[in-house]
Formats: structure tokens, sequence, C-alpha cells
């Protein structure tokens, strides 16, 4: 079946049911071989890259958000072409992290999705969130402005948490109000 929906009806899929498969695909972990399952990710990515425009405008952020994510199921599955796409989704995040007063960011993705974002990057990427200071300096920010740690799911505080971490490494120094409002919700 896995064979199948990547290599034929793939070609029939919309870019919201190649999430969709990316999704199932990467949950079933020890249930594929791992080749059978990593070629079925590598198709159903690039099959999902072609319907996008290059720089991911337009690409509703759930999209992105959710495969980036799935990625994370196995993340042993780092190819150049991942590497490509982790890229874009590190470009296109920051340009909605940046700060709406310089007219550069969208505003789309709400804190907690920039932290998900953040966290997904971290666990995609061998060096953590050093490649991204950037982004990480811009959602940060954001959080600083408007993130309601408080109502965040104990799931999300961890991954919050584990960004901060991160984040250390990244930039140098630690965000010692960021980590304090996020141990104090936990």
């Amino acid at each position: 079946i896995v064979s199948r929906l990547s290599e034929q009806d793939g070609e029939e899929l919309n870019s919201k049911e190649l999430v969709q498969a990316v999704r199932a695909i990467s949950r079933l972990g020890n249930h594929l071989p791992v080749r059978q399952q990593h070629k079925a990710l590598q198709v159903l990515l690039d099959r999902w890259l072609a319907k996008q425009a290059p720089d991911l405008e337009g690409t509703p952020g759930s999209q992105i958000l959710s495969l980036t994510v799935s990625f994370t199921n196995v993340s042993d599955f780092l190819t150049l072409r991942m590497d490509s796409f982790l890229e874009k989704v590190s470009a296109w995040t920051l340009r909605d992290a940046a700060p709406k007063n310089e007219g550069t960011g969208s505003g789309k993705l709400k804190v907690e999705e920039l932290l998900v974002a953040l966290w997904a990057l971290k666990e995609l990427t061998p060096l953590g969130l050093s490649p991204y200071r950037e982004l990480v300096s811009a959602v940060l920010e954001r959080v600083r402005e408007g993130g309601k740690v408080d109502n965040y799911s104990t799931l999300r505080l961890v991954q919050a948490s584990e960004v901060l971490l991160s984040a250390r490494h990244a930039l140098g120094r630690a965000d010692e109000m960021l980590e304090g409002r996020v141990a104090e919700a936990l």
C-alpha cells in the first residue's frame, strides 16, 4: 500500500492529502522496513514540494508545521532534500516571526506555533538551533511580547523548555525571564 501510495497515487494527491500521507507513514515506525518508509517519505516530500511556491508563499501554515513535526518521527531520514526543506521552513517561519512593526512579519502563525516550528527544527537539525540564530531571536521576541505560556499544554511547555535550552547554545546566552515563565507554568 505504501509503495502504491507514494509511487502511483501520490501523483493524484493534493497538497493536504500528501501531508496526511507523510503523517501516517512517519508514524508507522517499526511496522515498515526503514528503507521502504524513507523511500515513500522522499517521494511524498518531493511531490508536496513540487506543488508549492519555491519560498512556500501561499502554503497553509498547518501543512508546513504538520510536515515538519511529522519528520521528527523519522529524524534519521535526513537527506540533502530534507536539508533544503528545512531551509525553506526556517526562512518561511522567519518571515512570519519578524516583528510586525518592521512591516516584514505576517503574523499568520500564533506564538505557540512558532515555538513548535523551532522545536521541530531543533529536532531535525544535527546542530540544534545554532543554524537558526536569527529565527530563534525573532521567535523569542514574539514570545516575550505576547506568548501566554500559562495557557500552553504540558507538551507545549516541554517543547518550549527544550527550545529555550537549545536557544542558550544558539544565542550564547540564556533568556532567564522566559525560562522562568515556562518553568513556573510547568
